[in-house]
């Protein structure tokens, strides 16, 4: 089964029939050379025939070396890298140690031309290759080649191999994949400095019918010079702007960051509108250096400029607890305040009327809510008495909050109780619910949370909190996830690792189609109706506004018709004044600008339709491209019937911005408007008037001209790459992780090294205590060995105090073994292992006498010792035994396991360390040999004194069988081994 498939075959035939019939034969040796590049490209050829391949060797100008693409016996290693220290050692190389090889020279006889010949090898010591495509040196012949590079450059960053593979094979195109992920990299591999690649973001985003805006700021240098560094590049596109002046002037817009999408880690800086179908849109983008004031500042005034010069900006902005924002919008609210008491002061003064501010009165400063911790105002008052409102993402809050009490120490099982506490109080949705509900939370906080809570999210109350928040011109936004969701699209084919042009550049492309994708949206719409729609309700607005108008107002009529069912069967009428308007409100007149339930009701009382009137014009389909003045909801508003032609919408959107053309546009109208001007001037000023725009003009181009001339001296260039942030990601997930979420982690991994501690602690006090038990225990049985040789009684006072300990050691274990049953032995090997502790006393209490004790209960003990100990009140309380001096010596066993010799020096009472496995087994040998011994020693002495067997002659002995006794005798030790 061959590998040579038809399509390779036709390939192959193709690109061999392109090459010339010359360059087919093989070169004769001694052939002259005309030009050695020449030489080159028919030698590869005719290698290319034979499906092999050649490189250079080696050139100079005297001689050329051809080596087979096989000939390295080793991989090239320039930087002697050792074998265990490469980083990716499982790779492939291409050795083959092919001696193949020719060679071209000038020769003197010759006339110094170059002459061909063959060295001494004149063949290859591999097979030829099945595919010659594969060579690098021929991968160009394959047919489409180009093509398919051009076709994947175009798809490279936008999908992955899998995909552009799929297209290119319908277009009978394919690539390899190290290919198609290295053509970013080839095609980029000569860097770009800092000025250069702002020049090129420069020319290109102009190029592409796109404004841009920089931020600069001069650096020092080290040797004392200045550098323009451009801290933001904003740019944005002539839809952007059409999109921003119909749906977001006077709504919501929504800023957000995001990070890790170019090599110099700039974040990207976006804010987002919403159109009428409530689907997130771009509005102007921006690459900064951090989210600082100034940043914002810088992009407010291109809105201020470029988007709402002549109508309502954005009402709400919706962003996250960025300082940055936050001081941005005090330090334009405190500017703004500080404009309108000076035009009412200066309008309060002048008797002129012509020269008094049109701005209404001072400014409310009551109505300006002040953070106390960050001394920055929520509210940005503005000319007209409009006011543009800061509202903060509640979920941010609440994870601030949450982190907050993790870092605290805070239990997890209390943290979710919190938790749902400050749910309950951002929630709230009126004055008497977040009261009580923060009371309530309070309550449940220690001393230094209080105090954090009440003093820098109380005064923030009105930014994040429902109640407030349903009363803001937000498009239903009570958070900034549509921002988090907007940059899923941002991020695609883009990463870290993407020089910033090209970031742009992807960017751009991207935003061309913009304004196709808003018309799809809306004409789709068209075509249909929702299902559950009243006509005969909405009969004037369907086919008009879009389906998620209609869905929401549909929604408030339901409760609309209950309210006046309500007051049917009260037998009361529905009081509503259209001219005043709604009283109680609502919040989708606030939010949304559409009609709530008390217009709804009171056309539906009536039984007329609801007019168009009191819908915002941002609803319909063909709305108008701006409303220069603020909008209210009324029947007597002709603003949505007087702009609602669609004709005059398209040529007003497509008409242009108010910088198209670079501006040139608003030169002539300025020119326009300064020679209307001029005529009308009396006699004797007009001249005057017209040097003087003269004047300025020159001033203006002179300014320009030294501008463009410091700028060819200083051109400004891109900061350097920026310290990437420290964000903490989990496997297979392409989100860092939040701050709470760390948080969470770090308490985690506390309380499991916490338990790990406590775990080794406890593991360590049981065996310490089961060693004290054991040794314990192993002291007492032989002590029992030797008073059971010597036939000695034990105390009582032994006894009990064998007991307490060893009930002691039980207790400390903490492990209750009662109604377990126990043999008597100990098993050695499961000693320390066992979870329930064995009964290692070996006594009970007993009403005989110190010489009654059953043998059963002394001969039970078995449990070998590493440590010999005696106790000398033993002997000393017995009065009726011999001497010590007078007694026969005592066995080995004995000697090693009873009480230690007057000679021999007293054993410390410490553990001494354990002995090996080795040492152990040969003790247990011994002493099971010794033990043996022992016993038949006894049991001959028995003998000796006539006792005859199976008869007591003892108190001790007195009731048992004798064989019984030499069976028990046979102590049963367990041993390890």
């Amino acid at each position: 089964m061959t590998t040579v498939t038809p399509a390779l075959h036709r390939q192959l035939a193709q690109a061999i029939e392109a090459i010339p019939t010359v360059h087919i034969e093989a070169p004769v040796a001694g052939e002259v050379v005309a030009d050695p590049e020449a030489f080159y490209t028919r030698l590869q050829d005719w290698a290319f025939v034979n499906y092999y391949a050649f490189v250079i060797s080696s050139a100079n100008d005297q001689r050329k070396r051809y080596k087979c693409y096989h000939h390295q016996v080793t991989t090239r290693n320039t930087r002697d890298i050792a074998e265990e220290d490469r980083r990716r050692p499982a790779t492939h190389v291409r050795e083959g140690g092919c001696k193949y090889e020719v060679y071209i020279s000038r020769l003197r006889r010759e006339g110094g031309q170059w002459v061909f010949n063959y060295c001494k090898n004149t063949t290859h010591n591999h097979p030829p290759a099945v595919d010659p495509f594969l060579l690098h040196p021929h991968e160009w012949r394959r047919p489409g080649h180009f093509q398919a590079l051009a076709a994947a450059q175009y798809l490279r960053g936008s999908v992955g191999y899998a995909t552009a593979s799929e297209v290119l094979s319908k277009q009978d195109l394919q690539i390899g994949r190290r290919k198609f992920y290295n053509l970013h990299r080839k095609a980029e591999s000569g860097q770009l400095t800092d000025q250069s690649e702002a020049h090129w973001i420069k020319n290109y985003v102009e190029s592409a019918n796109c404004l841009f805006d920089t931020l600069e700021v001069y650096e020092p240098r080290d040797d004392g010079g200045q550098d323009r560094v451009i801290k933001a590049i904003a740019w944005w596109t002539p839809e952007q702007v059409n999109l921003g002046r119909r749906f977001v002037s006077g709504f919501a817009g929504i800023t957000d960051a995001t990070f890790n999408l170019n090599e110099r880690y700039m974040p990207l800086q976006i804010v987002y509108g919403v159109d009428n179908t409530l689907t997130t849109f771009p509005l102007i983008q921006a690459f900064i250096c951090s989210e600082s004031a100034e940043t914002f500042r810088f992009v407010d005034s291109i809105l201020e400029e470029h988007f709402f010069w002549d109508c309502p900006g954005m009402a709400v902005i919706v962003g996250d607890f960025a300082k940055g924002l936050t001081a941005a919008v005090a330090q334009l609210a405190a500017e703004q305040a500080k404009k309108a008491r000076k035009a009412s002061a200066v309008s309060a003064e002048s008797e002129d009327e012509e020269l008094r501010s049109p701005t209404p009165g001072p400014v409310p400063l009551d109505t300006i809510v002040v953070d106390w911790v960050a001394k920055t105002e929520d509210y940005l008052l503005v000319g007209g008495g409009d006011v543009i409102i800061l509202q903060r993402c509640e979920w941010h809050a609440v994870e601030a909050i949450k982190k907050r009490l993790i870092r605290s120490g805070y239990r997890k099982e209390a943290r979710d109780h919190l938790v749902d506490l400050i749910w309950k109080w951002v929630k709230s949705m009126d004055l008497k619910a977040i009261q009580k509900s923060r009371n309530m939370l309070l309550k449940e906080l220690e001393e230094d949370e209080q105090a954090y809570l009440i003093d820098y999210y109380k005064p923030k109350e009105s930014s994040f909190v429902r109640y407030y928040t349903s009363q803001y011109p937000n498009l239903g936004m009570n958070s900034s996830q549509r921002g988090e969701q907007g940059h899923q699209a941002f991020k695609k084919g883009l990463s870290k690792s993407v020089p910033l042009y090209r970031s742009v550049e992807k960017i751009t492309v991207r935003l061309q189609d913009l304004g196709r994708q808003v018309d799809d949206r809306i004409n789709r719409q068209r075509e249909s109706l929702p299902r559950l729609v009243d006509k005969e309700v909405f009969e004037l607005v369907i086919k008009k506004i879009t389906h998620e108008a209609l869905d929401l107002v549909m929604g408030v009529l339901i409760e609309a018709k209950s309210h006046l069912d309500t007051l049917a069967i009260e037998q009361r009428d529905y009081d509503f004044s259209p001219e005043a308007g709604c009283q109680l409100s609502c919040p989708l007149p606030l939010r949304y600008g559409l009609p709530c339930k008390c217009w709804l009701a009171h056309f539906y009382d009536h039984g007329v339709p609801v007019p168009l009137e009191i819908f915002h014009p941002r609803w319909l389909y063909d709305g108008p491209s701006v409303l220069t003045e603020k909008w209210v909801m009324s029947l007597s508003n002709t603003v949505t019937i007087r702009e609602i032609s669609p004709e005059r919408a398209a040529t007003e959107r497509y008409s242009g911005h108010k910088f198209a053309n670079r501006g040139r546009q608003v030169i002539l109208d300025t020119a326009f408007q300064m020679a209307e001007f001029h005529q009308k001037l009396p006699a004797g000023e007009a001249h005057k008037f017209a040097a003087a725009i003269q004047s300025v003009s020159n001033t203006i181009a002179h300014r320009q001209e030294d501008k463009l001339l410091a700028t060819k001296a200083n051109p400004p260039r891109l900061p350097k790459p920026l310290v990437p942030p420290k964000l903490t990601y989990l496997p297979g997930r392409k989100r860092a992780l939040t701050g709470r979420e760390i948080a969470e982690r770090e308490e985690i991994g506390q309380i499991h090294a916490r338990r790990k501690a406590e775990n080794v602690a406890r593991l360590a006090q049981n065996a310490n205590d089961q060693i004290l038990a054991t040794n314990l225990v192993e002291r007492t049985a032989q002590d029992q060995i030797a008073a059971a040789y010597y036939d000695l009684p034990i105390s009582e006072d032994d006894i009990s105090e064998i007991e307490k300990q060893g009930q002691a050691s039980v207790t400390r274990d903490g492990d209750d073994d009662k109604g377990q049953e126990s043999d008597g032995f100990i098993d050695i090997d499961n000693h320390f292992t066992d979870d329930e502790p064995q009964d290692i006393s070996g006594y009970q209490h007993s009403s005989q006498p110190k010489s009654q004790i059953e043998p059963e209960l002394l001969l039970s003990i078995s449990i070998p010792s590493d440590s010999s100990s005696g106790d000398d009140d033993v002997l000393e309380s017995s009065d009726d035994l011999p001497k010590v001096d007078n007694l026969p010596p005592p066995p080995p066993c004995a000697r090693r396991l009873g009480k230690p010799s007057a000679s021999s020096p007293p054993v410390s009472s410490s553990r001494s360390r354990r002995p090996t496995k080795k040492v152990e087994s040969q003790i247990s040998q011994d002493r099971h040999a010794a033990e043996a011994k022992a016993i038949k020693e006894a049991k001959a002495r028995k003998r000796s004194k006539g006792i005859p067997r199976g008869k007591a002659t003892s108190q001790l002995l007195d009731g048992l069988d004798l064989d019984e006794v030499d069976r028990e005798l046979e102590l049963p030790f367990r041993s390890s081994q």
